[in-house]
């Protein structure tokens, strides 16, 4: 059984770019890899996104409720069934709903709401300066989308490493040097899992 191992940060710190690196650093040591991403392509993740871009009026906890509905699908028809003979690289999973959505729902509640869903072997938080993060979604030439703004994105970043406080998975990794020396560290983080399952499997012996 491989292992599940989850990518978060708020937007702009690098996720989707990291996420690819180590899947593909990880192929490169001969490892089965799927690559994936929340909110999903499926058609709950497709109105997600529209909301997002606010093409849609769906927001505060009914928009949670929905990644909470895509993570459901996404679990059952993609991740699950891939760990029995791979290891899943995802590109944000329940933590994001939890950090974003507490700007409009109860933190609590949302940690309750997302118990049910099988938490990842490691959680890599790519911790950067909401402001960087902001400079680099101008770069790259993006609209803002719902939660982009900078005054919210540092509410979500405290809400983030709260998060990493509480579940013993999370990882912090800095993500403001350039990208190759945060790609090194997110490795690193990961191939402790192999390591650790290597000594395990020794003791047993």
């Amino acid at each position: 059984m491989g292992f599940f191992i989850v990518l978060e940060g708020l937007d702009g710190a690098g996720i989707t770019t990291q996420a690819r690196l180590l899947a593909e650093a990880l192929r490169r040591r001969g490892e089965i890899v799927l690559l994936t991403k929340e909110p999903t392509e499926r058609e709950v993740g497709q109105l997600i996104r529209r909301a997002l871009r606010r093409e849609v009026n769906i927001t505060g906890l009914a928009l949670q409720l929905l990644f909470m509905a895509d993570r459901a699908q996404h679990l059952k028809e993609e991740i699950l069934p891939f760990l029995a003979r791979g290891t899943v690289v995802c590109d944000r999973y329940l933590y994001s709903t939890i950090a974003f959505g507490s700007l409009e729902a109860d933190e609590a509640y949302l940690m309750r709401a997302n118990e049910p869903f099988r938490r990842p072997d490691l959680a890599i938080l790519l911790d950067a300066e909401p402001s960087a993060c902001q400079e680099r979604l101008r770069r790259a030439g993006r609209g803002l989308e719902l939660f982009e703004d900078e005054g919210r994105a540092r509410r979500v970043r405290e809400a983030f490493l709260r998060l990493a406080a509480r579940y013993g998975e999370m990882r912090v990794v800095d993500a403001n040097p350039p990208i190759q020396e945060v790609a090194s560290k997110v490795l690193e983080a990961a191939l402790e899992l192999w390591r650790r399952a290597g000594s395990e499997a020794g003791r047993r012996l």
